[in-house]
C-alpha cells in the first residue's frame, strides 16, 4: 500500500513502528518508508497519484516526514547531511 500525505498523518498517529528514509532502488534518489507494527512498509506517493515520490536529497524526505508529524526527539528539517553522489 502507498499512501500520500494528506493520508500518512492518520496513520502516523494510528502507530506505525518507524519512519525510513532509504536510497531508493534505482539508488538514484531517497524515498520515505513507513514501517507498521505488523510488519506491512508502505512508502509515501505523490498527491492523488499512485506514483512513490522520490527525493534527490534525505533532507527533503526527512521534511516530509516531520510535515506528517513524525516526531522524535531531536528531529528536525535540514538536519539530515547524506547526499547520494
Amino acid at each position: 500500500m502507498v499512501f500520500d500525505r494528506t493520508v500518512v498523518s492518520a496513520h502516523v498517529s494510528a502507530g506505525f513502528s518507524a519512519a525510513i528514509i532509504r536510497p531508493a532502488d534505482d539508488h538514484e534518489a531517497w524515498v520515505l518508508e513507513f514501517a507498521h507494527l505488523g510488519g506491512d512498509k508502505d512508502c509515501l506517493t505523490y498527491a492523488r497519484r499512485p506514483h512513490i515520490k522520490t527525493y534527490k536529497h534525505c533532507d527533503a524526505a526527512l521534511t516530509d516526514a516531520v510535515a506528517v508529524g513524525v516526531n522524535y526527539p531531536g528531529l528536525k528539517a535540514g538536519a539530515c547531511e547524506s547526499r547520494l553522489g
